[in-house]
């Protein structure tokens, strides 16, 4: 059955149907009609809606989206669809859906070698397959033409994408939470010898910088801002005292590349994100997060590029729109004139 294209009326052609059907829209453009039978149905009676999209036995438009909404009423707001994770923005916070324990239990799963889909899709497991490929390409050696033993290296992307509002910057959150705390895990389970070594290692630097450190304290005691009242730190990359392998709850240090890494995100928002009609933190302006990891797995740095910034938001905003959010950081930060 399908839309009469001759019929000047736009109307639908008529014909006997013995069976029920729904339509996949309202709008009736593509001409298509799937009946009821089509839909793959749970012992309820309701529609199927699996972890992956592709063991549907009908892969159509009209099944998808039954089954994406189905998920979505159970809060399950990630569907796979083969290597491709589908995320539905829940525009509330979800229980349960987030955190260092649901972090540990998709890392432990991988460790385990457990497929990814013995979880329900998450946007953890996702980080953690392009984590867990990049190590192996690490590990993996092949022979140059000389004999020599050389390491073949893959680099990993992982792409998000959607329209405005469809969480794009929150997910990017997650994925570089995620990998930061596998990287702490990883500086976790190095040997204990390995951790010292680094410990007496990053003692030597400390002291080495004493000296100059004693030259600058007048000066610092006599020249530093009444504001200034953080104290300074080294950037480290240690352990903290006692901590488990398994912990994934201390990678929010903020002496810590990983740290360093997750603060950035503030950063940027504030010079690149307002608030639209449809999103109060939209992210206007793309950008490219390289992240650089040791052969063990150690978050070693980041680069950051960014692009195509809508610079026209600065001299004029839409109705219902702001300017960037930094402006309103200025303003709210600033002394009341006397």
């Amino acid at each position: 059955v399908r839309l009469d294209e001759e019929d000047p009326t736009g109307l639908m052609s008529r014909v006997p149907m013995p069976t029920t059907m729904r339509l996949p829209s309202s709008a009736f453009s593509d001409g298509d009609v799937v009946f009821t039978n089509d839909y793959e149905t749970d012992e309820s009676g309701n529609v199927r809606a699996p972890h992956d999209l592709i063991t549907l036995t009908h892969l159509h438009e009209p099944a998808v989206l039954e089954s994406l909404q189905a998920r979505y009423r159970m809060d399950q707001i990630y569907t796979s669809t083969g290597a491709v994770l589908l995320a539905l923005n829940p525009f509330q916070n979800v229980r349960g859906l987030y955190g260092e324990g649901i972090m540990k239990k998709y890392c432990e799963q991988a460790e385990a070698g457990m497929s990814r889909r013995k979880l329900p899709p998450h946007v953890y497991a996702i980080a953690d397959e392009a984590y867990r490929a990049l190590l192996r390409t690490l590990d993996d050696t092949c022979s140059s033409p000389r004999g020599q033993p050389t390491t073949r290296t893959a680099d990993q992307s992982i792409l998000v994408s959607g329209e405005s509002g469809a969480g794009k910057t929150v997910t990017t959150k997650f994925v570089m939470k995620y990998l930061a705390a596998l990287s702490q895990r990883s500086i976790a389970r190095q040997a204990p010898e390995e951790r010292a070594y680094l410990k007496v290692q990053h003692k030597k630097e400390q002291e080495s910088q004493t000296t100059a450190d004693r030259r600058a304290s007048y000066t610092a005691a006599v020249s530093r801002p009444a504001w200034s009242g953080r104290k300074s730190a080294l950037p480290s990359t240690a352990t903290p005292a006692g901590a488990d392998p398994s912990d994934m709850t201390f990678l929010t240090t903020s002496n810590s590349i990983e740290g360093q890494v997750l603060q950035s995100n503030p950063i940027l928002e504030s010079f690149g994100n307002a608030r639209t009609v449809r999103n109060d933190n939209s992210s206007r302006f793309g950008k490219f997060i390289e992240i650089q990891f040791t052969r063990s797995g150690q978050l070693v740095g980041a680069n950051i590029e960014t692009y195509l910034l809508e610079k026209v938001r600065l001299v004029h905003q839409n109705m219902g729109e702001r300017n960037y959010h930094i402006f309103y950081e200025l303003l709210s930060g600033a002394v009341d004139a006397r």
